[in-house]
């Protein structure tokens, strides 16, 4: 009788309350949108949220948490009592999640203090909105990945949370995500300085985002090498002074430094006597005196043009404004398919012979100035092997100078708005790059080559090689080997490095993934072990024989290049004779000449 009674004051409640929400349940399933009319043992005819909480009330809670199925629309109070029923209980309600609607955060601590966070973790989508706490509860658990994964679901997140998460190896979440994290603090900033260069630049690009920010912190930024960007937020590090930036400055990087004074005016304010060393370097070694001059006005004012330090620079820049090297010629473009491997043999085959034989001043001082007889003949032979080295290292330096332009070009083109630093070409420093890149897709880059001035195609190398130093490319990408690659192409136009040593770099030249000539296949034919084993080998070969032995046996040489190299090689160790007596003669005749000269005690 009283339990009949419970069952009439149930449907007396429902039949008097307003249709409650449908809930979870998918489109075209009836049979969970009304009211059950089926008499099922114990339960009500209308199974919705409010029955369900008549029943937990009156001490049926296991009946409700058995026939989750049956309730229509029951949601995150009737999680909750159902939850306080008991351990059992809970759990059932753990496990069944989605049977439940707007789920919230009361009812994931609930579940997690009741010791069930693995079922919240892993059915995070259950629940409507969560807050750091929840977070917090299920990093301590070990669950730190679900929170990772999810953070859509959490609002509210917070230091603690980026902390425990980075702790946990969800460093990368963190930076993806970190627009949902609020009042991040040191802490935070110098757990991510500690992880990897995506997470370090995530801390620079977002410096704002972060408060408690120190002098400490500011010397880890600068140990790391974002002195440029610690110099223009020195506001938000407290009590740092800008002498101190400056002493880091000078611990940088040469190229870090370029990059420093470039970026410098309007931002950063450097001592002018600092810009002025760097700028002349600029332009005595990497050759791009017009970026020296701006940057000398730009921090020293017109003071800076009378200054008689400088006067090289703007000579240099006066120079080339009256040549407009451009106008002057059109540069020839090596267009035939290049053997790298046989370009390669060539060139320290013809280095090894230059080695044996008289150089051509000798060869001169000896038929002039000292008696050593060389006939005319092997004077012919020597001046032939002279010229013809000259002509094809010539050659060489031209095409790899080029050659280097081409693959800077390629890889800021191709990779720098996917995979490199954010937003560096919108800075007004690389205005001249942006304007050089949209040249050569318009003109295409032979025309580019053939007739760019020497400046422009500097300056295009000398920006190049600062991008390629900024922190933020991928892995694969960009960063400190492209700027080797940018540097020593530099070094090669401005005559710097001289030029068999410019080509031995790059032979020796790579890139992230591999040889700078797997660039441009359609111009470039090259196999990189051969290549490689090659180079390995010139550096242990002992003399003459060890090349002979290995030109006769490699079968990546040509039979034509093969008995050239094997004639001239014969050749030389024939000539070789004259370089030895040339020598001989001139330390005994230096000698005789100190002894006449001598003073006798």
């Amino acid at each position: 009788m009283h339990y009949e009674k419970k069952i009439n004051q149930y449907t007396l409640i429902i039949s008097m309350s307003p249709e409650r929400p449908r809930g979870h349940f998918p489109e075209g399933d009836d049979s969970r949108r009304k009211f059950s009319t089926k008499d099922s043992e114990g339960l009500p005819e209308a199974r919705n949220r409010n029955s369900a909480l008549i029943l937990i009330e009156a001490g049926d809670a296991e009946k409700v948490v058995e026939n989750l199925d049956e309730f229509d629309g029951i949601d995150s109070e009737v999680a909750i009592e159902l939850i306080n029923a008991g351990t059992s209980i809970a759990e059932k309600v753990a496990e069944n999640l989605d049977e439940f609607s707007r789920l919230n955060t009361e009812v994931a601590l609930a579940l997690i203090n009741a010791g069930f966070a693995t079922k919240v973790g892993y059915g995070i989508k259950s629940f409507e909105k969560l807050n750091a706490e929840v977070a917090l509860g299920l990093i301590e658990v070990g669950l730190a990945r679900r929170v990772g994964w999810n953070m859509n679901k959490f609002d509210g997140l917070n230091s603690p949370v980026a902390a425990g998460l980075i702790k946990k190896g969800h460093a990368i979440e963190v930076v993806q995500e970190m627009h949902r994290f609020h009042n991040l603090n040191v802490e935070v900033a110098t757990l991510l300085m500690e992880g990897e260069e995506g997470s370090q630049r995530s801390v620079v690009d977002n410096i704002d985002s972060f408060e408690d920010l120190d002098v400490s912190f500011a010397d880890l930024l600068m140990e790391k090498g974002y002195v440029w960007d610690v110099a223009r937020n020195i506001d938000r590090f407290e009590g740092l002074e800008r002498s101190k930036v400056e002493g880091y400055f000078d611990q940088e990087d040469e190229i870090d430094q370029f990059a420093f004074v470039l970026y410098a005016p309007g931002e950063v304010s450097l001592p002018y006597s600092l810009v002025k060393e760097k700028v002349r370097k600029m332009s005595e070694e990497y050759g791009v005196a017009r970026i020296a001059k701006r940057i000398l006005v730009e921090h020293g004012g017109a003071e800076a043009l009378s200054d008689k330090d400088n006067e090289s620079i703007i000579q240099v820049v006066e120079k080339e404004a009256e040549g407009k090297e451009a106008d002057k010629y059109q540069r020839e473009v090596d267009g035939e398919i290049k053997d790298i491997y046989g370009e390669a043999v060539q060139f320290y085959v013809d280095n090894l012979i230059h080695s044996l034989v008289p150089s051509q001043d000798d060869v001169k001082r000896a038929y002039h100035e000292i008696q050593v007889d060389v006939p005319v003949r092997d004077r012919v032979l020597l001046n032939d092997i002279h010229n013809r080295g000259e002509a094809f290292s010539s050659r060489l330096e031209m095409f790899f100078k080029q050659h280097l332009v081409y693959a800077c070009f390629g890889e800021i083109q191709k990779n720098l708005e996917s995979h490199g630093p954010k937003n560096v070409m919108d800075r007004e420093e690389y205005t001249s790059l942006k304007e050089t890149i949209e040249e050569i897709e318009r003109i295409g880059f032979d025309e580019f080559i053939a007739t760019a001035s020497e400046s422009e195609t500097k300056e295009f190398l000398f920006l190049c090689m600062l991008i390629f130093a900024e922190k933020g490319w991928d892995d694969v990408f960009g960063g400190e080997n492209w700027g080797l690659i940018a540097q020593t192409a530099l070094w090669g136009w401005n005559g710097f490095l001289d030029r068999e040593v410019f080509i031995d770099r790059v032979f020796d030249l790579q890139h992230n993934s591999g040889t700078i000539f797997d660039k441009r296949k359609e111009r470039v034919k090259v196999q990189r072990g051969p290549l490689k084993s090659f180079l390995d080998f010139k550096l242990t070969a002992q003399g003459v024989s060890d090349w002979e032995e290995k030109i006769q046996e490699d079968s990546n040489i040509s039979d034509d290049l093969r008995a050239q190299l094997l004639s001239r090689l014969e050749t030389a160790k024939r000539l070789a004779k004259y370089k030895d007596q040339i020598i001989t003669t001139s330390d005994d005749q230096a000698k005789r000449a100190s002894e006449q000269h001598e003073i006798p005690e």
